[in-house]
């Protein structure tokens, strides 16, 4: 598996995860490249999707899909802003 989180999503990783089977480089721009070898369990994506937008899935393909599908069946929780509005004047 290979993830890439922004520099401060990469931080956070490299100091809980320091102990564990994680390859971390740190690239150029300071983003976080991370490797690991894991099960593509629901687990491993709910810890994908707990770091937001400083984490992307960037291999396998099917990572990448079940974090977009997991992500997208969250929005369905947050109506748009005014579907929100007339719940609330009501």
């Amino acid at each position: 598996m290979e993830l890439l989180f922004d520099q401060q999503g990469g931080r956070w990783v490299q100091e809980e995860h320091r102990l564990e089977a994680i390859d971390f480089v740190v690239q150029f721009d300071g983003t976080v490249k991370a490797t690991l070898t894991t099960p593509l369990t629901p687990e491993f994506v709910r810890w994908i999707v707990w770091y937001g937008p400083r984490c992307r899935a960037v291999e396998p393909p099917a990572l990448r899909a079940l974090v977009r599908e997991t992500l997208l069946r969250t929005l369905d929780y947050y109506p748009s802003d005014d579907h929100l509005d007339k719940e609330m004047h009501q």
